[in-house]
């Protein structure tokens, strides 16, 4: 072995080489992964490496001119004859089979499935550039799984009730759910129809809109496995101003709510589209999907592509209050509270109170001139709608 530029290389023993020859060196696995061909640019070394091994391209014996045959002194990065797949082979298998073993990463087998439910195609950016991407649903007759088509030309054939045979896949796991994506080496090809159980087709729905996740405490969201969706609802109580971020080459819009129910409060970025939702401080809202994330030692929710945020109606509180003084002006009660606290409600809710205590008075800023008085409010938001005097 001997450096170069800081590192080593291995050379060969030069046995069928010139004796002056001094710029020999030997083949590798890294070397090889370097001249991946553009189909492999997105897979890392380690998978590369174990799934992928050399094997001799076997050649038609014959004649050839020696002294004429030139070494090859250029290598085209788009050319795969020297590199096959390890169990390459033509066999067709299922949706099951290809998540058994090795459940993720490259499937180069064969996958004979039936389009039963397909979205719109959508727009992300990538590298400042707009990209479209496509979500469907698939069964092989057994089971179902959730596909990601990131080729446009392919959309033409995801369409519902197409039997299709699918090769050069890649395999993930999302939320316990199998996905299958195809990329533009990925082969589709159209083939004879597949019959497959009704319920597949509703099952494929079911993948493609799953049901939002289940609404926690917010002291319980901040404490969720990362990339965990959970469910939200609370009173908003502050709005920050929208602005813009850099991601993937391109601005996106984000916008910072802070939410806050009985157990905790706590900041929701909201991404993208979902900054255009109409939600003011005061406003219950209940938001789907949401991960927790972490910057700074400080926990915060997201929001993401599944999101969806709702107007609901505030919960109706009841509480128990001291009134110190009371003070009316345009029909309106101000109640000033021992603990600092000023409660507003309508003048004609707290005189029926009185009334109804015994307490009859044509003034009502006179019920506290002798002692405090104790109330017990109902409140719906910020609107107090049902008062008894203890």
């Amino acid at each position: 072995m001997v450096p170069v530029r800081g590192k080593t290389r291995l050379l060969g023993d030069g046995t069928s080489l010139p004796k002056e020859s001094v710029d020999v060196e030997m083949d590798s696995i890294l070397k090889r992964y370097k001249r991946r061909p553009k189909s492999m640019e997105l897979m890392c070394y380690a998978e590369f490496a174990s799934w992928y091994e050399v094997i001799p391209k076997q050649r038609e014996k014959k004649s050839v001119n020696v002294e004429a045959e030139l070494p090859e002194t250029e290598y085209v990065h788009d050319q795969e004859d020297d590199i096959v797949p390890i169990n390459d082979d033509d066999e067709m298998t299922s949706i099951d089979a290809a998540f058994t073993e090795r459940g993720t990463g490259p499937y180069t087998l064969a996958l004979k499935v039936k389009v039963v439910a397909v979205k719109p195609a959508e727009v992300y950016r990538k590298d400042g550039e707009e990209k479209r991407v496509m979500n469907f649903a698939m069964s092989d007759g057994i089971t179902t799984a959730k596909g990601i088509c990131y080729d446009p030309a392919k959309f033409c054939k995801l369409q519902v009730g197409n039997t299709l045979v699918v090769r050069n896949s890649i395999r993930r796991t999302e939320d316990e759910v199998r996905v299958l994506i195809l990329t533009s080496t990925s082969k589709v090809l159209m083939s004879a129809p597949l019959q497959v159980p009704p319920q597949h087709v509703q099952e494929g729905e079911r993948l493609l809109n799953p049901p939002p996740a289940e609404i926690v405490a917010i002291k319980t969201a901040l404490t969720s496995p990362a990339k965990k969706r959970v469910s939200i609802s609370g009173k908003v109580t502050q709005e920050d101003e929208p602005r813009e971020v850099q991601v993937q080459g391109g601005m996106v819009p984000i916008k910072t709510i802070t939410v806050m129910d009985d157990s905790s409060k706590t900041q929701v970025t909201l991404w993208r589209d979902a900054v255009q939702s109409d939600v003011r401080p005061g406003d219950h809202v209940t938001i789907t999907d949401v991960i927790v994330n972490s910057y700074q030692n400080v926990l915060s929710l997201s929001t993401t592509a599944r999101s969806k945020i709702q107007k609901t109606e505030a919960p109706l509180v009841q509480s128990i209050v001291t009134v110190e003084a009371i003070g009316v002006s345009d029909g309106v009660a101000e109640c000033f509270c021992n603990n600092g606290e000023i409660v507003n409600m309508p003048a004609e809710l707290l005189q029926q109170a009185l009334e109804e205590d015994g307490l009859v008075m044509p003034d009502i800023e006179m019920a506290t001139a002798t002692a405090p008085i104790d109330l017990q409010l109902v409140s719906k938001g910020s609107e107090v709608v049902s008062v008894i005097k203890l």
